[in-house]
């Protein structure tokens, strides 16, 4: 049996640029009993269920920050936490030479998911318009790979609003 595939691709991750938070918190929220963050908010992680509720709670304060800058908000937010903020960068993407190879499979698609992979909560529909025509522009440039459809980053009702889903009908992807 074989089985068509979609990968929506955030050149961002590709360049080895990427801010991949939401690995990170998990990585702070597994490994402490704790996360106390700099606003004085205190999550407890001492069990399972306890990380899961932390999690979740914490992400949703980050997928609310503006997006434009959010590595110094959560570099403040975590200040007491020493935190590689490039965490992933040198293992987490795919390459421009993988998704050349993925195009000439005939079961893969490849779709748009942004450059920056931001919150659009967080964004101006400027900046969400740029962001997706960034990433289709670097992935013709560097794959001639056509972007026809798109994924939101974070495609979840705190992350995403129905003015959002309006914009993106609107911009060729």
């Amino acid at each position: 049996i074989y089985i068509p595939y979609t990968i929506y691709v955030c050149t961002k991750m590709v360049k080895g640029e990427m801010l991949y938070w939401w690995e990170i918190l998990e990585q702070l929220v597994l490994s402490q009993k704790e996360v106390k963050l700099s606003n004085g908010r205190i999550f407890d992680c001492s069990t399972k269920e306890k990380k899961e509720k932390a999690f979740l709670d914490i992400r949703e304060i980050i997928l609310k920050l503006p997006q434009d800058s959010l590595k110094s908000r959560l570099q403040t937010l975590f200040a007491d936490d020493h935190i590689d903020w490039s965490y992933g960068n040198d293992h987490l993407g795919l390459t421009w030479a993988q998704l050349r190879d993925l195009k000439n499979e005939k079961l893969a698609t490849i779709g748009n998911h942004t450059y920056s992979h931001n919150a659009f909560a967080g964004c101006t529909d400027e900046a969400i318009f740029s962001d997706i025509q960034l990433a289709a522009k670097e992935m013709w440039d560097n794959c001639q790979i056509e972007m026809n459809h798109f994924a939101f980053p974070f495609g979840e009702a705190t992350a995403v609003s129905e003015q959002n889903v309006q914009l993106i009908k609107h911009i060729r992807l």
